[in-house]
């Protein structure tokens, strides 16, 4: 496509920039954010999704020397190969008027090198647990046939919520297609002159501080063990704020005394600085279980003598037999919840990945099909070996959600990150479920307290249909107001913190962390891989509604038992009609950009919670529906499903 010249001269770095409401394609820029020896990063919107993006474009005046322009075609087929949360995620490449662009998710965040030369080198866990993410990302790449050739640094980012990216495939390998750079015809000429950076036909491919010894010698023939030397240089300007040394003089064991670098972390350098590819790590895989190995390491403690182990046992026994007596005494003290008092009970907080990951599956991006979205949730049960379907003790039947990627509010370009694993009821919690908790804690609700609940209902009245509210004495969620109610409907008539106190009572009895699910999160496990703002099957066929969801035509205006219509792709009942769910968050609007794992707004002085999904007097609903009310009073449409940790 770019016929290659007899001779360049130095090429310049890019002068051009485009002004904000340029068009390319489809995508329209909106500020400048970067640029390199190559061509201009910009963040702009797509026209038609309405999503926040980084659009890289090439400059025109690079596209006439061979490896600029090379270099950027196979940047494009290696982003587009590759899907991992660690991996910058390519949703779009083509040219425009003359120019290459290649677009790309929008990443929020500093890169290690920018971090490090700001606040200095980072403690021995963090470099760990970056590692290990970059790792995870680099077995991902390898898996496809991709050897970055160039990880440093500065071709990683670090987002505000822990995440790393690894960027810039530029100089990426592809297995089974020839490596253009790897052309004996063209002269000598740099695309980029940094001091360290070197990218010439016949010579260095990467950054020579950062290359592994044999891609100095033939950056065309390596392998993914290239990359783990590379890893390990980027360890150690992380734990020392130096570049690597590479000269014979070098005392390795010296300056890791003097950087004060554990035992187990040199260990780890080792394998992955070896001159020879032959000892270091086999792959990256290998990389993840060294680490995972010295995390799950305790440290020596000194023996205690026999002494202090009696007397710790005596105070021990007399401290748990004065805590009998006492707690007989000790009356229970039972929370109060009152209209014009919120307990203000908070969500427990997500947990940190278990050690027991490794190189994950992919993340979802929307649209999936509903095979491909049962695939991916197969993949990460296995991943986290548990099966994709689980049950408690309680009868609350869970499902695994993969990781992934949406539009959660199209009007305000709010596209959400949800980064781990999580499990979810496949239904809301039961009327009988919850008895068990009222039953084990002997309380009663407030609707209870106060005697009277509201009912919801909608009201035909010639071409037009309005929602009622009607105050009715005595009614809450032992009695919910119709017939007939069974003991498997969802329970209603529960306020928000009310369902938060169930949760916080499942996770004593089960031992385990349960909560209500985001909005994020919920939305996410709704939608299962569609993109559309409704089910796939109901945009042609309007009268399957009824086979997914109990709405106005076929609810006859009340609840009903959970787990009867047909589930969505990843298992989940009911999300668009029998009773809507109370969320975690407090309601306000999410705004532009990329948001990873939120907990929603900050909007605390409404004291509004979201509820998400349709219900039994709906009309139809769709995926990104909205709403909320207040936390301490319940409604006969509103309900409660619970996530936990994996």
């Amino acid at each position: 496509m770019f016929p290659l010249l007899a001779t360049w001269q130095n090429v310049p770095k890019p002068e051009f920039e485009l002004p904000r409401g340029t068009r390319i394609r489809d995508y329209e820029i909106q500020e400048k954010i970067g640029s390199g020896g190559m061509g201009v990063v910009y963040r702009a919107i797509h026209l038609r999704l309405a999503n926040h993006c980084a659009v890289k474009v090439i400059a025109p005046s690079q596209m006439h020397h061979p490896e600029c322009a090379i270099r950027f075609l196979r940047e494009m087929q290696a982003a587009g190969k590759c899907r991992h949360i660690n991996l910058i995620t390519a949703y779009d490449a083509g040219e425009c008027d003359g120019m290459y662009y290649l677009a790309m998710e929008l990443i929020v965040g500093s890169t290690l090198k920018d971090m490090v030369q700001k606040h200095g080198p980072f403690a021995a866990g963090k470099v760990l647990e970056i590692a290990r993410q970059i790792a995870s990302g680099l077995h991902d790449a390898h898996e496809a046939g991709l050897v970055h050739r160039d990880i440093k640094p500065s071709n990683v980012m670090l987002t505000s919520s822990g995440v790393v990216k690894i960027l810039d495939l530029g100089l990426a390998t592809i297995h089974g297609i020839p490596d253009p750079t790897n052309d004996h015809t063209a002269t000598e000429a740099p695309c980029t002159t940094s001091e360290d950076s070197i990218t010439r036909v016949n010579q260095q491919l990467g950054t020579q501080s950062y290359m592994a010894p044999e891609q100095c010698d033939n950056p065309h023939a390596v392998d993914a063990r290239a990359d783990l030397f590379s890893l390990g240089c980027t360890c150690w300007y992380l734990l020392t704020g130096k570049v690597y040394p590479r000269n014979t003089a070098f005392n390795f064991d010296h300056h890791c005394r003097t950087y004060s670098i554990p035992e187990q972390v040199r260990g780890l350098l080792v394998s992955l600085l070896a001159n020879s590819p032959e000892d270091r790590f086999s792959d990256a895989s290998q990389v993840i279980k060294a680490i995972d190995r010295i995390g799950n390491r305790k440290p020596n403690r000194m023996r205690m003598t026999s002494l202090w182990v009696g007397g710790f046992v005596a105070l021990m026994i007399i401290w748990l037999a004065s805590e009998a007596v006492f707690r007989k005494l000790r009356p229970i003290q039972e929370p109060v919840v009152s209209v014009n008092q919120d307990p203000e009970i908070i969500p427990i907080e997500r947990g940190p990945m278990p050690s027991i990951y490794h190189p994950a599956p992919g993340a979802g991006v929307l649209p999936m099909t509903r095979d491909e979205a049962k695939q991916l949730q197969t993949k990460w049960a296995e991943y986290v070996q548990i099966q994709p379907t689980m049950t408690n003790r309680f009868g609350i039947e869970m499902v695994i959600i993969p990781p992934g990627r949406y539009l959660i509010g199209p009007e305000t370009m709010s596209e959400v990150v949800i980064s781990k694993p999580y499990l979810i009821g496949t239904r809301e919690i039961t009327r009988r479920q919850f008895q068990q908790f009222i039953q084990a804690e002997k309380r009663t609700t407030y609707m209870e307290n106060i005697n009277k609940g509201v009912w919801y209902r909608t009201e035909t009245s010639g071409n037009s249909t309005i929602e009622k509210q009607v105050v009715v004495p005595g009614i809450h969620c032992d009695n919910p107001g119709y017939t007939p109610a069974s003991l498997d409907d969802p329970v209603v008539h529960i306020t928000h913190s009310e369902a938060l106190l169930f949760c916080n009572w499942l996770s004593k009895v089960e031992q385990r962390t349960y909560r209500l699910p985001t909005e994020a999160e919920w939305e996410w496990a709704a939608r299962a891989g569609v993109a559309s703002r409704f089910p796939p099957e109901v945009q042609s066929h309007p009268e399957r509604w009824l086979n997914i969801a109990w709405l106005t035509k076929n609810s006859n205006m009340h609840p009903h038992p959970t787990g009867q219509l047909q589930p969505n792709a990843w298992g989940l009942f009911d999300c668009l009609g029998n009773v809507a769910e109370w969320c975690a968050d407090y309601f306000g609007e999410y705004p532009p950009g990329v948001h990873v794992d939120p907990a929603g707004t900050a909007n605390r002085q409404a004291k509004l919670r979201v509820y998400r999904g349709g219900c039994y007097h709906s009309q139809f609903t769709t995926y990104n529906d909205r709403r909320a009310f207040i936390n301490y009073m319940g409604r006969s449409d509103v309900g409660f499903r619970i996530v936990c940790e994996p």
